[in-house]
C-alpha cells in the first residue's frame, strides 16, 4: 500500500465510522491485488473477508472513490460484486507498479488479514493505527519506537489507547514502560515475537495459527507446542458446553458397541474423541433407532 494513500484516508475522512470502513475495505483490496491494480470481488466475499456489512462496504467504496483512491464498477446486480481499480494516490491515474520510480509503499502482512483476525478481531481503525506504526518503523529503520500516549493525532487519545490494547492482544505489537520511557515494539507479524536481527536467516512465512479462546490472542502453532494435550485442550474449548467434554464426560464417539448393558467407544475407549456422528442403537425388537450420543459419567462410555 502507498504511504500517501494511508495518509490521505487518515486526513481526508473525518467521520470516524466511515473512515474505519473505507480503510478496512481499501487495505483488503490492496492486499488482494498484490502487485496488480485490478480485482473483481463479490459482495458476499468482501463481507466474509472484512467483516463489514453491506452498507459499510457501499459507503466505504463511495468514500474511496471520492478521495480518488479507487475506481469501482458494479457488476451482477444486488448480489454481484465490483471491479476495483487501484489508483495512484499522488496523481489519481491507475497505479502501475512496473513504472519507475515506484511510489513509497509498505507491505501488508498476510498474518494481519487472517480470517480469525481481520473480520473478527480488527476494526478499520485497528488497521489504520497498525499501518501507521509500520510506516514509522520503515522510516526509522527500527522496530522499537519511543511514542507517548497520544502519538497519532488522527484518532482520539482514548481510541488510540483501546486500539493499542487490541493490537497487543492479537500479537502484533508490545507496549513497554510508561511515561517518558514508553516504547511500542512492532513484533514480527508471522510469529508475534521480536523481530529477528538484520541479516539473520528468515524462516518460511507459511504458518498455522490458532486463537487462544481464553485471551482472544493469535498464537503461532509450532511443533514444540503442538502436543497431544494442547491439541485436546484446544479442540475441547472450541466445542459448545465445554465442561461436558472434560475427561470422564466423553461423548459423540466414532462408533459404539453394547456390552453388559452399557455402550462404549470402539475406536478410542480410553480417550476423548470429537467426531460428532450419530450412533445407531438396536433395541431388542430389532427396529433401528438413530439418536445422538450424550455425555456419560463413566469415562469412555456412552449412554
Amino acid at each position: 500500500m502507498q504511504f500517501s494513500a494511508h495518509q490521505k484516508i487518515a486526513a481526508a475522512t473525518t467521520n470516524r465510522k466511515l473512515r474505519a470502513s473505507a480503510y478496512k475495505l481499501y487495505r483488503w483490496v490492496c492486499w488482494r491485488t498484490d502487485g496488480n491494480t485490478s480485482l473483481f470481488a463479490r459482495l458476499d466475499g468482501i463481507r466474509k473477508a472484512t467483516g463489514l456489512s453491506k452498507e459499510a462496504i457501499i459507503n466505504g467504496r463511495r468514500e474511496l472513490e471520492r478521495v480518488n483512491l479507487i475506481r469501482a464498477q458494479r457488476e451482477g446486480g444486488p448480489e454481484g460484486g465490483y471491479y476495483f481499480t487501484v489508483l495512484n494516490a499522488d496523481h489519481y491515474l491507475q497505479l502501475d507498479w512496473s513504472r519507475k520510480p515506484l511510489p513509497r509503499y509498505f507491505r501488508i502482512p498476510y498474518a494481519s488479514l487472517l480470517s480469525t483476525i481481520y473480520p473478527e478481531k480488527w476494526t478499520g481503525t485497528d488497521a489504520l493505527i497498525y499501518d501507521e506504526l509500520s510506516m514509522r518503523m520503515s522510516r526509522a529503520g527500527k522496530n522499537e519506537l519511543p511514542l507517548m500516549s497520544h502519538w497519532f493525532k488522527a484518532v482520539s487519545k482514548n481510541t488510540l489507547s483501546a486500539r493499542e490494547k487490541r493490537l497487543a492482544q492479537t500479537g502484533f505489537i508490545r507496549v513497554k514502560n510508561r511515561g517518558q520511557n514508553r516504547v511500542i515494539e512492532i513484533l514480527n507479524p508471522e510469529t508475534s515475537q521480536s523481530m529477528p536481527p538484520k541479516g539473520a536467516d528468515q524462516e518460511p512465512t507459511e504458518r498455522a495459527y490458532y486463537i487462544d479462546r481464553d485471551t482472544g490472542a493469535r498464537r503461532l502453532l509450532n511443533e514444540e507446542d503442538f502436543t497431544p494435550e494442547v491439541f485436546e485442550t484446544y479442540f475441547r474449548k472450541s466445542l459448545p458446553r465445554t465442561a461436558e467434554w472434560s475427561p470422564g464426560h466423553n461423548a459423540h464417539c466414532h462408533s459404539s458397541r453394547l456390552s453388559a448393558g452399557r455402550r462404549s467407544c470402539e475406536a478410542l475407549p480410553h480417550r476423548l474423541c470429537f467426531a460428532v456422528l450419530p450412533v445407531d442403537l438396536l433395541p431388542e425388537d430389532g427396529g433401528a433407532q438413530r439418536t445422538w450420543a450424550k455425555p456419560s459419567e463413566t469415562r469412555g462410555q456412552l449412554q
